[in-house]
């Protein structure tokens, strides 16, 4: 049942503030569109904390890139053809997932306004968020895709009738079978693990549906479900606050930690996120053995990939304190448990300085830092939960605040920044329908670099048949040589362990 007092409106160009007095928004599609859309219910604390990451400028997106092979090969170089090619194929797929998942209908309004807040669109075309690129080789420029989709900023300010989501699709003609599909969106819609089970849902929806098998004509339209309701925010789901969220280190550790190489723009008016991006893997048999071995040592592959971040900084910078932060899906810790499916923001993060690590690699086995790492990710993962209660709830006002929560830190830290490693780890992709029309070869989770916080952030997903990762960094914080071969030491050092 739709929540009393969410009526539908029809809007032109989404100007919901004062659409008798004021002129509409403009629009960056022609002609300007009517839309009809539903309010909602106002921003919770974690979708204020995305919000203000791009009022300051200091971050772009989140994207996944995956590397698809499609039994049907497409059309050859006319752009409309392909693009209705991919269409034919999403169309029914995405349809379902935008009933499904009403954050893919999704807009903010009134998002630099103390009374932000969601509504909901009845329906869009799909031509007008999946782009294609009809000639690009994007094997041999991986990088370059996934660095421009982290840096793509939605147009929060000025909404146009579009959702906070889009496709690119890059191909080449050399390879007709073979697409690079790659998913951008506004982190206020999802997180890690609202990313993992779109491409699930969507997987399993195209291997079970086939491939270009819609009867669908043109336009390509989705719906909302016409009773669908943004759901309730993280904070009023109930969380279990277990412990308060700590940096557990001494002020000392915090004074030492390292923050970066270079000092940051102290101008918040001229400072602007530009993130820079390598991407790395480990598959095959290296993989294999690793999420073998991690089994039989009671971790999951996770523990591995921190433990060989930790390594990897202790050979680029030795005899440095290193603070990692992690983030957690807090899903599982409400009570009830919010559904392991369900979009929106429900994250918490914990810190863990490593001191002195190359001294620590000497004393202690690869796999003992495994079992020691696990077991204070299991002592402290609760303490995650209390992450929105005792560190965004007390931020006085929206959107000052939370703005000043980022660009405080330039004058409270040396650099500027309080830097480390965030390493965001998706977990395994796992899809349950089998077809040989589509197959996942690869895929890459990234997301913009965070400007005023970490000098570097790890962002891996596993395939069955391999882990993929991202090395992201903000251009300026990190010296480039060093960053350039970092991904490539995380992977090294976990082949290495693999072969042992």
């Amino acid at each position: 049942m739709r929540r009393q007092g969410h009526t539908p409106l029809e809007m032109f160009n989404n100007d919901t503030r004062h659409p008798s007095s004021s002129p509409p928004f403009e629009s960056n599609l022609s002609p300007p569109i009517r839309m009809t859309v539903t309010q909602q219910r106002g921003v919770g604390l974690l979708e204020k904390y995305q919000i203000s990451k791009l009022l300051t400028k200091c971050y772009g997106s989140v994207s996944n890139t995956a590397l698809l092979r499609h039994r049907t090969a497409r059309p050859d170089s006319d752009p409309e053809a392909i693009q209705t090619f991919y269409l034919k194929a999403l169309h029914p797929a995405l349809s379902r997932l935008v009933k499904k998942h009403p954050f893919l209908s999704v807009i903010p309004v009134d998002v630099d306004q103390p009374t932000a807040h969601f509504a909901l669109l009845e329906s869009y075309d799909l031509r007008d968020i999946v782009h294609v690129n009809p000639s690009f080789r994007y094997w041999e420029h991986l990088s370059d895709l996934i660095r421009g989709a982290v840096k793509y900023e939605f147009d929060h300010l000025r909404p146009n009738g579009l959702p906070m989501w889009s496709l690119q699709i890059d191909v080449h003609p050399d390879r007709p079978y073979e697409c690079a599909m790659t998913l951008i969106v506004y982190h206020l819609i999802m997180d890690g693990r609202s990313v993992l089970v779109f491409w699930r849902d969507l997987l399993n929806e195209l291997k079970m549906i086939g491939g270009g098998e819609s009867q669908q004509q043109q336009p390509f339209v989705v719906a909302c479900d016409p009773d669908a309701v943004v759901p309730p925010p993280y904070e009023e789901r109930n969380p279990v606050l277990r412990a308060s969220t700590a940096l557990w280190g001494t002020k000392e550790d915090e004074a030492q930690m390292w923050q970066g190489d270079y000092e940051a723009n102290r101008d918040p008016a001229t400072a602007q996120c530009d993130t820079d991006v390598r991407q790395f893997k480990v598959d095959g048999d290296a993989w294999a053995k690793i999420v073998s071995t991690s089994k039989s040592h009671g971790v999951t592959p996770h523990a591995p990939i921190m433990i060989a971040c930790v390594s990897a900084f202790a050979e680029l910078y030795p005899g440095r304190v290193l603070r990692t932060m992690t983030a957690v899906n807090t899903r599982p810790l409400c009570n009830p448990p919010v559904p392991d499916d369900e979009f929106g923001n429900f994250f918490g993060v914990f810190f863990k300085f490593w001191r002195s690590a190359a001294a620590m690699h000497e004393k202690k086995s690869f796999w003992d830092q495994c079992i020691e790492y696990q077991n204070f990710v299991r002592e402290h993962k609760t303490s995650a939960a209390a992450f929105t209660q005792n560190v965004l709830r007390p931020l006085e006002s929206f959107p000052e605040s939370f703005c000043r929560f980022w660009t405080d830190n330039l004058t409270k830290y040396a650099l500027g920044r309080p830097g480390g490693i965030a390493l965001s780890d998706l977990g395994i992709l796992r899809t349950d329908a089998q077809s040989s029309e589509w197959t996942l070869e690869e895929i890459y989770f990234s997301q913009a670099a965070h400007m005023y916080t970490l000098a570097m952030g790890l962002n891996v997903i596993s395939l069955p048949h391999g882990m993929f990762g991202t090395l992201c960094w903000h251009k300026g914080a990190v010296d480039p040589a060093k960053a350039d071969r970092f991904g490539g030491l995380v992977a090294k050092k976990l082949e290495e362990i693999a072969g042992q």
